[in-house]
């Protein structure tokens, strides 16, 4: 097992024991790649990445590019380790996770979990190890059953926006208050600090939780409502129904 002072990138995945073949050692790192390079894809998919093997160790280290957005590079990192944090705990989809990061996450964690196998899997965050146990197997199989994705639209109040390549944005639903995490691409960023403060239409690939509540939207398309102000009264509406044509 590797201690801190083995640890030398920001992101290391950590493969050991007697039992680790081959095969299991390269379904380990595509399956840890599989994560990485969907969170990517969420937060800001101009960020590259460059492995570094350590020598005389199965220690696979992970650096960003030259030029990476910092600040994308750290939300990267603390979503991996939120979310890996939070499947040890709860059957509850961690942000910026998608299925088929969740399907890497639950393919790492099966490799320690063979019949009668000494393998270690170990995930590094900035010298910070994070394990991978039959909770977070049995929490994202839950996830998975409960879920669905499909596209349509979530219509409600843009209160709040950040910016870190793919922007997030949160757009709450008047009826119940729920709160939807929007993806947003570069090309479309406009239309969201547009609609900031206002109500508007959001039209993407929506994923949807157990509960059948939207959770997280990828933005296609931005419709925003005119204020309540412009809106026509209920005495305009009237005027026009008693003029229209019998």
């Amino acid at each position: 097992m590797a201690t801190e002072k083995d640890i030398e990138a920001p992101l290391t995945l950590e493969l050991n024991g007697e039992d680790l073949t081959p095969e299991l050692f390269v379904r380990g790192v595509r399956s840890f790649f599989a994560v990485l390079n969907q969170l990517t894809d969420q937060i800001d998919d101009t960020v590259g990445w460059r492995v570094q093997v350590k020598q005389g160790s199965n220690l696979i280290g992970v650096y960003p590019n030259g030029g990476a957005n910092s600040a994308s590079v750290g939300s990267i990192y603390s979503s991996i380790e939120a979310g890996l944090s939070s499947l040890e705990r709860d059957a509850e989809e961690p942000e910026n996770f998608p299925p088929r990061a969740l399907e890497g996450v639950r393919d790492l964690a099966k490799i320690s979990l063979g019949a009668d196998a000494d393998i270690g899997v170990r995930v590094w965050v900035e010298k910070r190890p994070h394990g991978l146990s039959a909770h977070s197997i049995a929490n994202i199989d839950d996830i998975l059953k409960s879920g669905f994705e499909e596209h349509g639209a979530v219509v409600g109040r843009i209160e709040t926006i950040s910016e870190h390549g793919n922007a997030k944005f949160i757009i709450f639903q008047p009826l119940d208050g729920n709160a939807v995490h929007c993806i947003v691409p570069p090309e479309r960023l406009p239309d969201a600090l547009k609609a900031f403060g206002h109500r508007a239409e959001v039209y993407g690939l929506v994923r949807y939780g157990k509960d059948d509540k939207p959770k997280r939207i990828k933005v296609e398309d931005i419709t925003i409502f005119p204020p309540d102000d412009e809106l026509p009264s209920a005495y305009d509406v009237v005027g026009l129904l008693r003029n229209s044509p019998r």
